[in-house]
């Protein structure tokens, strides 16, 4: 029951309480169907309000704690979802935790009459709530901006600082309310503000799914490539097509968008299922490189694997196969593999890994994938002197060429002083080493590469080396690779 309603699907939810499930059940750490409903809906239109409704009048505990101590009440109040905050005091929940004055419970739930008799009687505009919040940020959030002029014409102050130490723009995000972002940022609001977990008001947005805020904070100058604490993309957490083609209009990396919205970019609407005889998965199970430059990789369980980016580990279980683990099984849910949009709308993914070392499915890939767009896809191999296993590299798009750069690669096969070069033709998808010379960045991976066309030049800039001692080192210079000459230069910009 818990996990239905994680779905946030009220159809689901519908089914299995009709077919008798524990309306009142709770996982391990005490969270039941109401914390999940409300936590999988947070920030997204229409709130967890139905949903909720449902639950109750079947019976639901409106107030049942979590381990953590988390209630109902709390985690509504919390999102700013104040229509099941009204569901829940309606069913008895005792108020007392929310700390809410008078004047915030007309601001939330009365009329502008009731917030000026408040205002009339003296009420103390400044007071917080449990969250920090003012009548005022509960307005915001409410998206009432005609209580938001009351608050003002009383003296109410704009908190600069917001909620969780960031900018007040969160008020606006979660839940979206565009009319009240517009005004804040008109207010001077820092759209680049973190809050104390590092996060800005542009990750709010797209961890919401709030698209018109994602516009305005980007129209606003918010950064579309900024990470976080942990060198996380703020794109890689989009689940949503149109915040994605946002992001990337305004420079986010096309590398971070996460599997189920690259299958979105190629026009592929669902992840397969692996629904495949076993005689199908046996015949193309292993790894195997290219004959030719290139060769088509007519292999039907690696289209689905392509489809479908499950893991080694779950398609050996779907297929029974766990007596032995003498060889990898070909996977494409990989890591430090690149995806390059091309101008005419295809797309191209190549080589990475899936694993780690130690993981008897562990395997370093040098295929190449290209997608037409609309669902299809061609899948290329290549021999292994052609182009070698390859993976945290960059793939650089220059003109009728992808020029990839660096490898981390197998071990035994890293060449210190040496840095891997390779071009990949668009109109033959042959890909060709090339002898570089001068000044170069050495075994290079995990790196950024731009393409500069004046001068006709990658610009290679952080990453990681490899030393002749075979250490792992920092690269801190900045190196540009002429296309022309191919030539490398070293510089300390």
């Amino acid at each position: 029951m818990t996990l239905a309603a994680s779905t946030g699907d009220l159809e689901v939810v519908r089914c299995m309480l009709d077919g008798g499930a524990d309306v009142d059940a709770v996982n391990m750490a005490g969270y039941g169907a109401i914390h999940n409903a409300i936590y999988r809906t947070a920030g997204r239109a229409g709130g967890a309000a139905e949903l909720v409704g449902l639950l109750l009048e079947r019976g639901a505990t409106p107030d049942r704690a979590t381990g953590d101590r988390e209630t109902p009440l709390r985690i509504a109040a919390g999102f700013a979802d104040f229509e099941v905050v009204r569901l829940l005091l309606a069913r008895g929940v005792d108020p007392a935790p929310l700390r809410w004055t008078p004047l915030m419970d007309a601001v939330v739930f009365g009329s502008l009459a009731d917030v000026r008799a408040r205002l009339a009687e003296g009420a103390d505009v400044e007071a917080t709530d449990a969250w920090g919040r003012t009548a005022l940020h509960l307005s915001l959030q409410a998206g009432d901006l005609d209580k938001r002029d009351a608050l003002l014409a009383a003296g109410a102050a704009l908190d600069l600082a917001g909620m969780d130490g960031g900018s007040p723009l969160s008020y606006a995000i979660v839940p979206s309310h565009p009319a009240v972002l517009a005004w804040l940022l008109a207010q001077g609001c820092d759209p680049e503000a973190p809050n104390r977990y590092g996060q800005t008001p542009l990750m709010e947005a797209v961890l919401a799914g709030a698209v018109d805020a994602v516009r305005m904070l980007l129209e606003a100058g918010a950064r579309a490539d900024r990470t976080d604490e942990y060198g996380g993309q703020v794109i890689t957490e989009a689940n949503d097509l149109e915040i994605v083609r946002l992001l990337l209009a305004h420079g986010a990396g096309i590398d971070a968008v996460n599997d189920a919205m690259r299958l979105r970019l190629f026009g592929i609407a669902d992840r397969d299922p692996l629904d495949l005889p076993r005689k199908v998965y046996l015949a193309g199970k292993e790894p195997r490189f290219g004959a030719a430059n290139p060769e088509v990789m007519a292999v039907p369980f690696w289209d689905a694997m392509v489809r479908s980016r499950v893991s080694a580990y779950e398609a050996r279980h779907r297929f029974g196969d766990t007596q032995s683990y003498d060889t990898p099984v070909w996977c494409f849910a990989r890591f430090g593999r690149t995806l390059t949009a091309l101008p005419d709308g295809r797309y191209v993914e190549i080589a990475g890994e899936h694993e780690d070392f130690y993981d008897p499915d562990f395997c370093i890939y040098n295929d190449v994938v290209v997608y037409d767009g609309a669902g299809g896809f061609a899948l290329y191999g290549y021999p292994e002197e052609v182009f070698p296993p390859t993976d945290f590299h960059t793939a650089t798009l220059a003109g009728a060429y992808i020029y990839l750069v660096g490898s981390l690669g197998y071990q035994g096969t890293r060449r210190a002083g040496q840095t891997p070069v390779y071009r990949l033709a668009l109109e033959s998808w042959r890909i060709e080493p090339l002898a570089t010379h001068g000044e170069q960045p050495g075994w290079i991976s995990r790196h950024t590469a731009a393409y500069d066309a004046k001068p006709n030049q990658i610009v290679v800039r952080g990453g990681k080396r490899i030393t002749s001692d075979q250490d792992y080192v920092d690269n801190e210079a900045v190196y540009t690779l002429d296309l022309a000459t191919l030539t490398w230069r070293q510089s300390g910009d």
